[in-house]
């Protein structure tokens, strides 16, 4: 089922596989699928051209582990040359990286760790911030 959707992607989005002669392409659908994938929490994707031909991505996520917050890897790979793949090559690259995203998540809830979202986490950072100079200001 998951490798099924996400084939349908890159069957539209990476049509020229097997032609293209710079890995751009393959990256770009690479990234726009991870990217907009319905994850169970808030990850981030990084997908970038790697040595010549090649790609390296991850995904991460934000983290609360006791008072820390820390930005937690979930998911990493190197591929060396993504010009020789198919598109079946790519979709089950794609769909086991989803599936260790998901699996990573669910471990680390059940371990009761917080994955929190990272724009409420900078906003709240920010308040904590105004709220300490403000009482600087009051004790001054």
């Amino acid at each position: 089922m998951l490798a099924q959707k996400i084939r349908k992607e890159v069957v539209q989005m990476c049509w020229g596989v097997g032609h293209y002669r710079e890995p751009q392409p393959i990256i770009d659908c690479m990234e726009h699928i991870l990217t907009n994938w319905p994850y169970s929490a808030d990850v981030d994707v990084f997908v970038s051209k790697w040595e010549e031909t090649g790609c390296h991505l991850h995904t991460k996520a934000l983290v609360k582990i006791g008072s820390g917050v820390y930005s937690l890897i979930l998911s990493e790979t190197c591929e060396p040359d993504v010009l020789i793949y198919k598109q079946n090559d790519i979709t089950y690259l794609l769909a086991s990286v989803i599936e260790e995203t998901e699996e990573e998540l669910a471990r680390l809830r059940s371990e009761g760790v917080e994955v929190i979202d990272p724009l409420s986490h900078m906003l709240q950072e920010m308040e904590q911030f105004h709220a300490a100079q403000d009482q600087e200001q009051i004790r001054e």
